[in-house]
């Protein structure tokens, strides 16, 4: 070896190793337990090393049920730590269709007794410019959010929805749809529209084209860690097969923003619940490309990681 070499090698031998990239702190407000892309994006969120979850919020419908299924999974999976708000108070008669069944087997784990919206106002208070919201359901919470504490909208770092649809409906084809967590609250929609708070969309035109493949399921279904098994029950409510990533594609983004190209739009809801694109000052930069590939790679990398399967 030449001398000359010797120097550089010891230098590169004692440099301080790269710092691993921050974490990001964030809230999930989620109406889990109708379709399986809600638990799906938890499921990223309490994978990835990157992501802080500091606490979980439910909306649409019976929200309590749906924050007893976070519940239930989050304890299984080993992160009681993380507190569930609800956006409603529970019914006499809880809602058991599709996933919700989940919920109703006893956890130790409870929802918080304090509201969604009291809970995130909390959270932002403590954190103010910190937090990212990530809303992948129903707008409700954080309309209720913003008008009941409008002191709070600068403290949001970030509000990052799945939501919405520019060109295209669920088939990847025009006509624009109106997109379910649009739809089902348009007031909301244009409330969090017209609330002036950093927003990032990741509509439909990004996210219709995520489905999984048969072997990339049964790979993170089969992978036998305490999240992808209750993942496995909650497949099995589902009775669906092969998922779209709706709603992991924005908490991925979450946590790598060069998974997708953004755009800034002027965006408006009409009294359908389609999303439209008028003149005027952008107020959302919106997902317009998205890195497919990667996207789905990344995802079935988190919950079925390789190095399990060589031990």
């Amino acid at each position: 070896m030449s001398r000359s070499l010797i120097p550089l090698l010891l230098a590169a031998a004692l440099a301080p190793a790269a710092a691993p990239p921050a974490r990001v702190p964030l809230l999930l407000d989620t109406d889990i337990g109708d379709d399986i892309d809600d638990a799906l994006a938890l499921a990223v969120l309490l994978a990835s090393p990157r992501a802080d979850l500091r606490g979980v919020t439910t909306v649409q419908g019976d929200a309590y049920t749906r924050a007893l299924v976070t519940c239930r999974l989050l304890y299984v999976a080993g992160r009681a730590d993380v507190p569930v708000a609800s956006g409603s108070p529970p019914r006499a008669r809880p809602e058991s269709g599709k996933q919700l069944s989940y919920g109703l087997v006893p956890s130790p784990k409870r929802p918080l007794k304090e509201d969604a919206v009291t809970f995130l106002y909390r959270q932002l208070k403590a954190r103010p410019g910190e937090l990212t919201v990530l809303a992948i359901g129903p707008l409700t919470n954080v309309a209720a959010l913003f008008k009941r504490h409008p002191e709070c909208r600068p403290w949001v770092r970030r509000l990052v929805v799945m939501g919405g649809a520019l060109r295209v409906g669920y088939d990847g084809k025009p006509p624009a749809a109106a997109e379910w967590n649009v739809k089902c609250d348009v007031a909301a929609a244009r409330a969090v529209l017209g609330a002036g708070v950093p927003l990032v969309l990741a509509p439909l035109d990004v996210t219709w084209d995520l489905r999984l493949e048969k072997k990339q399921v049964r790979k993170i279904l089969e992978y036998g860690s305490p999240l992808t098994d209750q993942l496995a029950e909650l497949f099995a409510l589902w009775k669906g097969e092969t998922p779209v990533l709706f709603d992991p594609l924005a908490a991925l983004w979450c946590l790598d923003e060069g998974l997708c190209k953004l755009s800034p739009l002027r965006l408006r809801v009409d009294d359908e619940g389609r999303t439209l694109v008028i003149k005027g000052k952008p107020n959302a930069l919106v997902a317009t490309a998205v890195r497919r590939r990667e996207v789905l790679e990344r995802f079935v990398g988190l919950l079925s990681p390789a190095a399990r399967s060589a031990r």
